[in-house]
């Protein structure tokens, strides 16, 4: 046979094209994928290459046919070197080897030549991944904003934090953050903040950014209340910090989520705090307990919503359960396996832990949760060096910022 039919033609080209396909993400949405490696300089490297069938060739070949044609070139070619070349099975060999696992080569290693040589002799051999592309963080805007609940003499450190995106809900009234989505608008910018630890205060000043100018809403007015910060990064163990389950808590004002994902597909997200809605300051605990190990990042988005003025408040605070251990599961139901019961869990109060009257003093029943001597296993305050930022961002220009 010295051709193949254009119905099988037309099949292959399809798979190739669809094969061949890469869709970018959304900053703020894409930190679910496998975390990509870091050099010292902070400088993200990705290697997009994949082992596929094809010999060396197929690679050499990649700056011809395979490299400039993609998709209808691998089909071609399988055709006309099955035909050519005389081997046995030349249509079999040619057509479906060569054209689909030199075509998934090329669309998925950029060496789409490996269906010429797949077609040409069924040539054995891997395809060298190609050297890794190394992406810049995204250069910094005048719009990003800095810091802007940082206290005073809190420490900022490169590469540290969580990064958040903002929207705005004006002029509707939103009740919690899955309406700003459908009803707000995110605006420009990013916010980089070192810590999860604001405790209930007045929030009348607004956001702003590093031009000097305010955020503001979509009625023109400064920012202060209906809107909402999608933060996202990593939760990570310190040197000092135990390996095992934990808890973790979140005081907010208003509503707040919280999801992290250990592993690479959408299905391994899990939910882990879910207090979306308006109320006083509440402490919200997790209805799963987290298994977190040295040196495996755990990803995390967490979406902050603030109703009417003027209070807010956000702390992410955790503590390590006992006994736990010798299971390896990412995650393990807190209500079935948590030995420990915290009674503050639900309470909400915009005085029960803070008062923002009162320069946002500590309570009682806040100091107690975290005091040793009240507490068999207290909780503690996420430190700033327990997140980390997502790739792709760089908090530099927040680092070397002027006091």
């Amino acid at each position: 046979m010295t051709s193949l039919k254009s119905s099988h033609l037309s099949i292959l080209a399809l798979s190739i094209i669809i094969t061949s396909c890469s869709c970018s993400s959304e900053k703020g949405s894409d930190f679910f994928s496998k975390a990509a490696p870091q050099d010292a300089s902070g400088v993200v490297l990705v290697d997009d290459g994949e082992s596929d069938g094809g010999a060396d060739a197929g690679v050499a070949a990649g700056a011809t046919a395979g490299a400039t044609a993609g998709s209808s070139a691998g089909v071609s070619a399988g055709a006309t070197a099955g035909s050519s070349a005389g081997v046995s099975a030349g249509a079999t060999a040619g057509a479906t080897a060569g054209a689909t696992a030199g075509a998934t080569a090329g669309a998925t290693a950029g060496a789409t030549a490996g269906a010429t040589a797949g077609a040409a002799g069924g040539a054995t051999g891997g395809v060298t991944p190609p050297p890794p592309v190394v992406v810049v963080p995204p250069p910094p805007s005048e719009k990003d904003i800095c810091e802007p609940l940082k206290e005073e003499g809190e420490e900022i450190l490169l590469g540290y934090g969580l990064a958040g995106k903002l929207y705005d809900g004006a002029p509707n009234k939103i009740q919690n953050f899955g309406e700003l989505l459908s009803k707000g608008k995110a605006l420009d910018g990013v916010i980089y903040m070192s810590n999860l630890n604001i405790p209930t205060r007045k929030f009348d000043k607004g956001f702003p950014r590093e031009n000097g100018t305010m955020v503001m809403n979509g009625m023109g007015q400064t920012l202060i209340e209906n809107f909402g910060i999608e933060f996202t990064g990593s939760l990570n163990l310190m040197a000092n910090d135990e390996e095992g389950y934990y808890e973790i808590g979140l005081i907010a004002d208003d509503g707040v989520s919280l999801d992290m994902n250990k592993g690479p597909l959408p299905e391994d997200l899990k939910s882990i705090i879910d207090a979306d809605h308006t109320t006083p300051t509440k402490f919200s605990c997790s209805k799963l307990l987290v298994r977190m190990e040295k040196n495996k990042p755990m990803p995390l988005r967490l979406r902050y919503f603030q109703g009417p003025r003027y209070h807010i408040a956000l702390i992410m605070t955790w503590r390590k359960v006992v006994g736990l251990d010798a299971s390896n599961d990412n995650f393990i139901k807190s209500q079935l396996k948590n030995p420990i019961k915290e009674t503050r869990c639900g309470i909400a109060g915009n005085k029960f832990f803070f008062d923002p009257d009162s320069d946002s003093h500590p309570q009682m029943e806040y100091r107690d949760m975290l005091d040793p001597a009240k507490r068999a296993v207290p909780w503690k305050v996420v430190n700033h060096k327990n997140f980390k930022l997502p790739s792709g961002y760089s908090n530099m220009e927040c680092v070397t910022k002027k006091p």
